[in-house]
């Protein structure tokens, strides 16, 4: 399971907002352009899902990771 699966009912929701300030950092590198193939396709739609709904709740907190904040 990674993180995106959690935001699944509002628990997953409150720990994924909770945790928005740490998941952030590891999120922008994970979804940086390079290496290209760091992540699987699937595994990117579900992580730009997740960053989208960081957005809705956190939009200053995602404001700082402009590789994240142009997923939007």
């Amino acid at each position: 399971m990674i993180i995106a699966d959690l935001v699944t009912d509002s628990q997953g929701d409150q720990t994924i907002i909770g945790l928005t300030p740490q998941i952030l950092p590891v999120l922008a590198e994970v979804m940086a352009p390079e290496p290209k193939d760091q992540i699987k396709d699937e595994t990117r739609e579900k992580i730009t899902q997740l960053v989208k709904f960081v957005a809705t709740k956190q939009p200053q907190e995602l404001r700082k990771y402009e590789g994240l904040a142009a997923l939007v």
